[in-house]
């Protein structure tokens, strides 16, 4: 699979035709909801629809800033919340699906990235109310149409790191379990966790270098998430979403 080329580019009035066009879709269905409320349309959706209308115009005009971000560069998560703070910060996510995304962990109304002894455990019920909302967008060809564009040019390098590392650690689980041990000891350090330590492991060494078609940032990152994703039991909702976005988008 092409993996996203992450080179500054000049939009395209092509792209400005498809995102105007977009936004006006976008307000047509955000006033129809105002009106009608329509109870079967699950909470979020319009957040989401939202934040994919306007992904390319965030991202161009995203500047990056380490003392704001706690990242210098423009792959990987935190640089896509980044990028979106304006409109899909934590807060505002929260408020528009009425639930908590963390059930405990360092985050408060933003991220925060630079905890060492805690992380966020993720809502289960959270992501079941996400992976709705994302199913009713992708069942719905318009909204579909901007959800592959952005999918497409944007999110499916990264959506193929978080792929390629679950598939690591299902297939090597006892590493799995080596790494999620050391990790939890890390953790209950009183000086807590180390990036380097984990960067410099040797089975995220392995599968960075095992996958060198990968952002080189994601293909040491990736790994980690799901080493907390099996502590805070979400492996398999967070999964089950990724799934839901393969099948309908790649």
């Amino acid at each position: 699979m092409p993996i996203i080329d992450h080179t500054f580019k000049k939009i395209t009035m092509k792209k400005i035709l498809f995102i105007a066009f977009s936004a006006g879709l976008l307000l047509v269905s955000t006033a129809f909801t105002k009106i009608q409320n329509p109870e079967n349309v699950p909470s979020g959706v319009f957040k989401i629809m939202e934040v994919t209308y306007l992904w390319e115009l965030l991202q161009a005009n995203y500047q990056q800033d380490y003392e704001r971000d706690n990242t210098w560069i423009d792959s990987g998560l935190r640089a896509k919340y980044a990028s979106a703070r304006r409109y899909a910060s934590l807060g505002m996510v929260e408020k528009a699906f009425g639930q908590k995304v963390f059930l405990s962990g360092p985050h408060g109304s933003d991220m925060n990235f630079t905890s060492t002894t805690s992380f966020g455990h993720y809502n289960p019920a959270f992501l079941n109310s996400l992976y709705n909302s994302v199913e009713t967008i992708l069942e719905n060809p318009t909204f579909k149409k901007v959800a592959q564009y952005v999918y497409d040019d944007f999110l499916k390098g990264t959506m193929l790191s978080y792929g390629e590392a679950y598939d690591y650690w299902d297939q090597n689980p006892e590493k799995k379990a080596a790494l999620k041990a050391l990790y939890l000891k890390e953790l209950a350090n009183p000086n807590g966790t180390s990036n380097g330590s984990f960067l410099n492991h040797q089975h995220i060494r392995d599968f960075a270098q095992s996958n060198p078609d990968l952002d080189i940032f994601e293909a040491y990152s990736t790994p980690t998430f799901w080493i907390r994703r099996s502590i805070d039991g979400t492996e398999d909702d967070i999964l089950k979403i990724l799934q839901l976005i393969y099948d309908k988008l790649d």
